[in-house]
């Protein structure tokens, strides 16, 4: 499994008859040096909020190192979270959305507000620690996607932070 095949899964049960959510694709390596990088991977709207995604994959159980979030991915995600705040939107979802995927397991999203991570750095954290994904997965604050599926009401309760925001 690569990135691009959990933004494809992550998309498709983000579609249904009361939302939308489209990929924003990758440039070619020579083109994206000319006009820049994409924002996130993954933007939509339903019925009661809308979303904004940059997902991340990791093929084993390990910290996840905040490094993976590239600079402008968590300024454009921050962006959207301080326009929302401004504006007093309390549905607008900017998320770093962590796939664990191991061969032959149902794949584990962990679904973090944009708000919690940057909390995290503020605190001087480089990464949500291994025991810390255990403990989340304790909780039940993770996403178990059986057969690559998953309801926007299961993907929406399961996001982590939201208390963060104003």
């Amino acid at each position: 499994m690569k990135e691009s095949d959990l933004n494809r899964i992550i998309k498709s049960n983000l579609n249904t008859p009361d939302s939308w959510a489209d990929k924003i694709n990758d440039p070619p390596k020579m083109v994206a040096m000319s006009v820049g990088e994409n924002p996130f991977d993954i933007f939509g709207i339903n019925t009661s909020f809308t979303f904004y995604i940059e997902s991340k994959l990791q093929k084993r159980y390990e910290a996840f190192n905040f490094n993976a979030i590239r600079p402008h991915q968590r300024a454009n995600l921050t962006t959207i979270s301080d326009i929302a705040k401004r504006g007093k939107y309390n549905n607008v979802y900017p998320l770093i959305v962590l796939g664990i995927w191991l061969p032959r397991k149902p794949i584990e999203l962990y679904i973090f507000h944009i708000d919690f991570i940057n909390k995290k750095i503020e605190e001087g954290k480089k990464s949500i620690l291994k025991k810390e994904i255990e403990e989340i997965k304790k909780e039940k604050k993770v996403l178990i996607m059986n057969k690559k599926e998953f309801s926007i009401e299961d993907f929406q309760s399961k996001i982590i932070g939201v208390d963060y925001v104003n």
